[in-house]
């Protein structure tokens, strides 16, 4: 059998399972207790009808006893951790699955407390300890140690996913390269992502057919899509509005935003800066192109984002953020305007999407949000 290490960096963005041609085919029955009540039944309730017919479908998949990898496909802000929680709910009951509560783990390869925070708050208490981010993945594997029946859900799963990266090491700890290892202590792995990039080619032929699914959800008629902002002209390109070498024009730029972010009752406008020094000369530029306003810088002040937008405005606020809202990451959308991300010179369609346009997604009914992305970035087919 080939170095599991070796195959890997065959394939950069997943760990290749190698199978074994005589060991068993399927996950054995292990460790199956029906509860009596479901202790997912109080957060499920509060799960919308997409999130739960995604979490059963997704459950499905595993009746199938060869199969130990789904690739689940969600849009942005669709309800990701809403259907993570019906997907528990299905296992918890199914009788031919009956994950011990115990046995049920969510993981991710971000390194964000903020995701940690609302991701527990989303599921029931109990769970609390068994919501890890990838600083906590030593913990991880000592609660996974000798475990048999076990459910282990990724989110944003191209994320630290690359040789030596977390979900690697995740992966690795736990023999997924070795599928009989899979089987014979019934492990299971959702992979829940909106952005796959090659993640829906190459599971299949890793994985191979029998033992991988790949999930859809269906997303009901109110939910606004990037595309969907794309058709209402709401996605423009993001400019430089920080510039040493050409300042007047840095200026310029900015002011391309006042006609939307002073049209109308005061609103917040997030504005993703340079880091280092940039991040302060940004916010001198927005003051001297508008006056009676406030402005934040996020990483300064002892609130989140998520936070200081909870609130309607008195005036008109820009927030100014680094490196936060990025994928995962959910905003109250009714008082937002001005979404402005980064113009970075080389972005995949994936990143722009992981950014602030896909916060900009979701349920909600703010018919004046707009948000500037790089959409030169975009594919020539996308970006016309």
């Amino acid at each position: 059998m080939q170095d599991p290490i070796v195959v890997s960096t065959w394939f950069q963005n997943v760990i290749i399972p190698l199978r074994k041609d005589d060991g068993p085919c399927e996950r054995k029955a292990i460790n199956r207790v029906v509860l009596d009540a479901n202790p997912m039944e109080q957060k499920y309730k509060d799960t919308f009808i997409n999130q739960r017919k995604f979490g059963k479908d997704v459950a499905k998949c595993f009746l199938d006893k060869k199969v130990v990898n789904v690739l689940a496909l969600a849009p942005t802000q669709s309800g990701k951790t809403g259907s993570m929680v019906a997907l528990c709910y299905e296992c918890l009951k199914t009788p031919e699955l009956a994950v011990p509560k115990d046995n049920i783990f969510v993981f991710t390869g971000l390194s964000s407390r903020e995701w940690v925070n609302q991701t527990q708050q989303r599921f029931p208490s109990w769970m609390s300890d068994h919501i890890c981010h990838r600083n906590k993945l030593p913990y991880l594997l000592e609660c996974l140690r000798g475990k048999k029946n076990v459910l282990i859900i990724v989110d944003e799963a191209h994320i630290a996913a690359k040789k030596n990266q977390s979900l690697f090491k995740l992966y690795h700890a736990l023999k997924v390269y070795d599928i009989t290892n899979l089987y014979e202590n019934d492990i299971k792995i959702v992979q829940f992502t909106a952005t796959p990039d090659q993640l829906q080619q190459s599971m299949p032929l890793l994985f191979g057919n029998n033992a991988h699914r790949v999930a859809h959800m269906q997303v009901p008629d109110n939910y606004v899509s990037a595309q969907w902002l794309r058709k209402q002209d709401r996605v423009w390109q993001a400019k430089k509005l920080y510039d040493e070498e050409d300042p007047a024009k840095a200026l310029d730029n900015i002011r391309e935003i006042a006609h939307v972010a002073l049209d109308g009752e005061p609103a917040y406008h997030i504005i993703r800066t340079d880091r280092g020094k940039k991040h302060a000369k940004t916010i001198e530029q927005f003051k001297k192109v508008f006056g009676n306003c406030e402005f934040i810088s996020e990483p300064s002040v002892q609130k989140s984002v998520q936070q200081l937008i909870r609130e309607k405005p008195n005036k008109n606020t820009f927030i100014f953020i680094k490196d936060k809202l990025r994928c995962a990451q959910t905003i109250q959308h009714k008082w937002v305007r001005v979404l402005y991300d980064r113009a970075a010179n080389k972005q995949k369609k994936e990143a722009l999407l992981q950014g602030l346009w896909g916060r900009a997604t979701g349920f909600h009914n703010n018919l004046r949000l707009t948000v500037w992305v790089n959409v030169g970035a975009l594919p020539c087919e996308e970006s016309n």
